[in-house]
């Protein structure tokens, strides 16, 4: 190539970056987003590369490569996005037992998983063109450190391995290996801005879009309340600004919406103007939906009756908001005083008791329907009768908008009460256990919904006695009831089991057994040839265990025998204990999920969850 051709291809990758530049300027949230772009030559980043980050801010680009307007675009975007998600920040990063058998984070790894998390994000805003070829995100699921996790063993994510790659070789951060332990002001300026720049895009969407869908021609009253939360109440105004209302008699009409509902997985508030709301009123229940959405109602009730749930979470925000002193309760809302200071799953149990009670009761809705609906495309969210997977972007934003709400009004002087109770629930929800045991109950309580408890008074209730006069039926539990809740226990009792460890685990499991009311576990033990046990209480699983000290344990023919047992139910899951010297594969058609001392590791890729026991 001739001087001239060199002087036309330089000139052209210069235009083609400044208009990428121009792309992201323009953007509603990365125009807003921090990190300095700062245009160098080639020799100072390599011929490859196209662009480097670094922990103080910078985003150098190379001018020199050369590459499309949208391509452009996406790189610098992708750049802004490791500053904005605290990928150089040291509580970010996965620490301990999270990242790996050595305790250090693996710098490549916690890069590459970084990537593909924003690579994900990306793919859903539809920012520019990246690079390299993008894959499905549901694929590497779950956050930052998830992904780092999985990318720990080598046999996994091949595919992703692959993209990651390849897009390291265009784009880097550099200063992983010091990362940032504090910041000045406590606080990450680059996801203070993002959060700041996300509430404010998704609130320009919804101004500019003028489509009935978005706006559902709002009426001033209730644009006025939604400006309120933004302006005047930092806890909520996060989830103003990412939620749509929609305010249409006909589209309520068709939805069975009285006074209003919410759609979390469309993010979308329906608001019936028939319901004549006052203006404070208006405060109230627009507050009323969107704690149903920060506080994730549409996916905590775990197999519990969908209504009698909306009816037990309804008690518990009105109880708030009516301390927090947010509008006026309308006449409609759902408030007793006695349950005020419990708990969403405590009064739940407590209309099971007085069920004719329960069944009385209206939602916002209406009568016999909740207020957090099941996907008005048809399709059910999460503990409401079936499931509907979030975009990563909307479920990391859900994720977070109630815990940054919770900081900035905290740090806001004179903006009102906040009750204990609901301080806990959004420092709870952004903070997830770690522990293995209680990872291993959240399985528990998945696969063993609460059962229906039956009252008669044929079984006196334990506390006759202390009211001899006044009658009290007793808790009942069906005969089906029993046989359904159960499980399958696969136990290896060869290799390097640890009988002590062992015995940890296995009370464990029995206590989250019992609480579950599983009063029977069918127990197969596995040494050079499979036992069965039958059908044992689950307290006593670990008396009958004997370890033998041999390894190289075969388990698939205990498994096939549960799958074939004509009186093991066939939708129980089965539970497999080893310490993964077994064969290289194992074919499970039910649910399950494995339990391993650990550092051990299993030789293939499991489908089920593996919980890690020490």
């Amino acid at each position: 190539m001739g001087k001239k051709e060199n002087r036309k291809a330089e000139k052209k990758s210069l235009i083609n970056l400044q208009e990428g530049m121009e792309i992201i300027d323009c953007h509603s949230l990365f125009g807003r987003l921090g990190g300095w772009i700062c245009p160098v030559k080639k020799d100072m980043l390599g011929k490859q590369t196209a662009s480097v980050v670094t922990a103080g801010g910078r985003i150098y680009v190379n001018e020199d490569l050369l590459l499309s307007p949208e391509e452009w675009a996406y790189i610098i975007a992708h750049q802004r996005l490791h500053l904005a998600f605290g990928h150089f920040d040291a509580a970010k990063m996965p620490y301990g037992e999270e990242a790996g058998s050595s305790g250090k984070v693996d710098i490549r790894l916690w890069n590459m998983a970084c990537d593909l998390y924003i690579m994900g994000f990306l793919n859903d805003l539809k920012v520019g063109r990246c690079p390299v070829r993008v894959l499905d995100h549901g694929r590497t699921g779950g956050d930052e450190v998830k992904i780092y996790q999985r990318l720990l063993y080598p046999g996994d994510m091949q595919e992703e391995r692959h993209a990651a790659d390849a897009l390291m070789e265009l784009i880097h951060m550099k200063g992983l290996e010091s990362p940032i332990r504090e910041w000045e002001n406590g606080r990450n300026p680059y996801s203070h801005t993002f959060s700041r720049a996300l509430n404010a895009a998704v609130l320009s969407v919804v101004e500019e879009a003028g489509e009935p869908e978005k706006t559902g021609g709002c009426s001033a009253q209730t644009r006025m309340a939604v400006e309120w939360f933004l302006s005047h109440y930092p806890l909520l105004g996060g989830l103003a600004a990412g939620f749509s209302v929609v305010e249409d008699y006909q589209v309520c009409q068709k939805l069975e919406i009285q006074v209003a509902a919410v759609d979390v997985g469309k993010a979308v508030i329906y608001l019936n103007p028939a319901a004549s709301l006052e203006q404070e009123e208006r405060k109230f229940v627009l507050a009323h939906e969107y704690l149903h959405a920060g506080l994730r109602h549409d996916s905590r009730g775990r197999g519990r009756d969908p209504l009698l749930w909306n009816i037990a979470c309804d008690f518990v925000i009105n109880g708030w908001l009516k301390e927090m002193e947010v509008g006026v309760m309308p006449q409609s809302a759902l408030y007793a005083k006695e349950y005020e200071g419990l708990s969403a799953e405590s009064i739940y149990d407590s209309l099971l008791i007085d069920i004719r009670f329960a069944m009385k009761q209206i939602t916002f809705r209406g009568y016999g329907k909740g207020d957090v609906l099941a996907g008005t495309d048809g399709i059910s969210l999460p503990g409401m009768g079936g499931r509907k997977t979030l975009s990563p972007g909307l479920d990391v934003w859900l994720r977070e908008a109630l815990a940054q709400g919770l900081e900035w009004h905290q740090k806001e002087d004179g903006r009102g009460y906040l009750p204990m109770g609901l301080v806990e629930e959004i420092r709870a929800l952004s903070m997830p256990p770690i522990p293995w045991d209680v990872k291993l109950a959240e399985w528990f309580e998945e696969q063993f919904p609460p059962i229906q408890i039956h009252h008669s008074y044929a079984r006196p209730s334990r506390r006759q006695s202390s009211t001899p006069d006044i009658p009290r039926p007793g808790k009942v539990i069906r005969e089906e009831d029993q046989w359904t809740a159960t499980f399958g226990v696969v136990l290896d009792t060869s290799g390097s089991m640890d009988k002590e460890l062992l015995g940890k685990a296995l009370g464990s499991i029995a206590g989250y057994a019992e609480a579950r009311e599983v009063s029977w576990v069918r127990v197969v033990f596995c040494d050079a040839e499979a036992y069965d046990a039958g059908y044992l209480a689950p307290g006593e699983i670990a008396g009958r265990v004997e370890v033998t000290g041999r390894g190289g344990t075969v388990l698939q023919p205990a498994i096939r025998f549960l799958e074939e047992a004509k009186d093991f139910p066939p939708d129980s899951p089965i539970l497999i204990i080893t310490d993964g010297m077994i064969e290289d594969y194992l074919g499970i058609h039910r649910e399950h999920a494995f339990l391993i001392p650990r550092g051990s590791r299993l030789p293939f890729r499991p489908r089920g969850q593996i919980f890690y026991f020490e």
